[in-house]
């Protein structure tokens, strides 16, 4: 994966939609929005929720994305749940 191309702490929000399921590891890249993030700036992230064990759907949920972004420095300020197969995570940069 390339790095973001933008400079540490300019970023007032990173709207990451249905994509961040498909990264892996998941980790370095939450640390380079979070670099890239001003103090206190906001990532919104918009997934869906998996079904079952499938390899082939999302990957990830709604509490390993909660436990990826704590490690990083990101922390859940809001959850929302548009619909049963979605959950949206507000969360805050906290460095």
């Amino acid at each position: 994966m390339e790095e973001l191309c933008s400079p540490d702490g300019t970023i007032d929000m990173i709207i990451a939609s249905l994509v961040l399921h498909e990264i892996r590891p998941l980790g370095p890249l939450l640390q380079q929005m979070r670099n890239v993030l001003k103090k206190e700036g906001y990532l919104i992230c918009l997934e869906l929720m998996p079904k079952g064990n499938s390899d082939k759907g999302p990957r990830i949920t709604l509490e390993g994305m909660e436990l990826e972004m704590a490690k990083y420095g990101l922390k859940v300020t809001e959850k929302f749940f548009p619909v049963e197969s979605l959950y949206m995570l507000v969360a805050q940069n906290t460095n």
